[in-house]
């Protein structure tokens, strides 16, 4: 028997094929960086299979924003330019990533208006990321005065004056 040709079905296909030459496999070892902070942001990852942290660094901690599973997409920053990344991404576990460049991926989108909005939400992203940076550095300022005004406060009772 004989189905009744869909064309709907074989664009379908046509794109899945397209997506799937665009993109490549990377397989990472427990502990294997993906990427470091200050890199360019130049490739968007889906993890296929395993796990990965995404962290940054704070008072010279290692600080966990995000642990990643299977399914998951990361490095959209890679969508709005090659702007530094702002946390580091490691595997926790042996992983596999489909990698694609974002060139690749606009030749995917074929309506300029819906890449258009996914530019500017790259952007956007990467406007919050570089504010977040800002008030975490702020913070890290504040927390060293606090320190110094306590062990100044310490020392006042002993008798000891700063100045």
């Amino acid at each position: 028997m004989m189905w009744p040709h869909n064309g709907h079905g074989c664009r379908q296909l046509e794109r899945r094929r397209r997506i799937d030459d665009q993109q490549r496999t990377s397989e990472l070892q427990e502990g294997e960086f993906v990427f470091r902070r200050g890199e360019p942001a130049i490739e968007l990852y889906t993890i296929v299979s395993g796990q990965v942290r995404l962290f940054g660094t704070q008072r010279g901690k290692d600080v966990t924003v995000s642990i990643l599973e299977p399914g998951t997409f990361f490095g959209e920053m890679a969508l709005s330019g090659h702007h530094p990344r702002v946390v580091s991404a490691q595997a926790t576990a042996d992983t596999i990533l489909s990698v694609i460049r974002p060139e690749a991926l606009r030749e995917l989108v074929t309506e300029p208006l819906v890449w258009q909005v996914i530019q500017r939400m790259g952007d956007r992203i990467n406007d919050v990321e570089q504010q977040f940076e800002k008030l975490r550095a702020k913070d890290e300022i504040r927390l060293e005065h606090l320190g110094q005004l306590l062990q100044w406060r310490s020392k006042e009772g002993s008798g000891v004056r700063p100045f």
